[in-house]
């Protein structure tokens, strides 16, 4: 089987390798790969929130807006403060921590889609307190 690997120059080479490390590399890869992508949608680029409106910069928020994000906040914590203890938990280690589900997974011996369930469980529960 043979490789094919360019360099940052422009340089392509190709190497004769055993069928075995072939298939080793390319899996490799593969998850490399997987990796990148998963990463890469847990953030957000600075054109896109810019093409969402975000404002960044040195611009000085008006009191009516610093009122308004008091309240919103205000109202987010009296949500939260409804939640269950464990609820209540599990936002502080995502949000607080910036843990991963994967990790809280492993932690708590169930499976990420389970962790990422009570997530998505425990936002739709703060969206209809905050309505």
């Amino acid at each position: 089987m043979k490789i094919r690997y360019e360099f940052a120059n422009g340089e392509i080479s190709e190497v004769e390798v055993s069928e075995e490390l072939g298939r080793t590399l390319a899996e490799m890869t593969h998850k490399a790969a997987l990796r990148d992508r998963a990463e890469t949608r847990r953030h957000v680029s600075l054109d896109k929130l810019l093409s969402l409106g975000a404002q960044i910069g040195d611009s000085n928020p008006s009191v009516e807006e610093l009122t308004e994000q008091a309240l919103d906040m205000a109202a987010l914590r009296r949500a939260v403060d409804q939640l269950e203890p464990q609820q209540r938990e599990l936002l502080r280690m995502v949000y607080e921590e910036g843990r991963s589900c994967a990790s809280i997974a492993r932690e708590d011996d169930v499976s990420e889609y389970a962790v990422r369930d009570r997530l998505y469980r425990i936002h739709k529960k703060l969206k209809n307190l905050l309505r």
